[in-house]
């Protein structure tokens, strides 16, 4: 099913930039480093938080929930820097093939 153009105009826009830093500028592969590096960072550290958790948890700490939602937040910030990627890709794929290669 297709959104109209009213469903279109009346969509709510989130702004999500206290989520992502989203300051990949197209000329800069750098800047689309320091973008996904926060995201990344924090998908990490939660991966970390919940393996020492595993280790010396003697199955009261850690209840289902709060696997589920610590895995489901993994997924989220991995998702989000997908999201990034492809932006910055497509972004790049519209571009001549010279001017997205490096100068020598």
């Amino acid at each position: 099913m297709s959104a109209t153009q009213a469903q279109i105009d009346n969509a709510i826009a989130v702004n999500f930039s206290h989520r992502l830093n989203p300051t990949i500028q197209p000329e800069k592969i750098i800047s689309l480093y320091e973008s996904l590096s926060p995201t990344l960072k924090r998908a990490a550290a939660i991966a970390d938080l919940l393996e020492v958790a595993a280790e010396v948890d003697c199955g009261s700490a850690l209840d289902s929930d709060s696997v589920h939602s610590a895995a489901q937040t993994i997924r989220m910030e991995l998702s989000d820097a997908r999201a990034m990627l492809d932006a910055f890709f497509n972004q790049q794929a519209t571009k001549p093939q010279a001017d997205i290669l490096p100068e020598s």
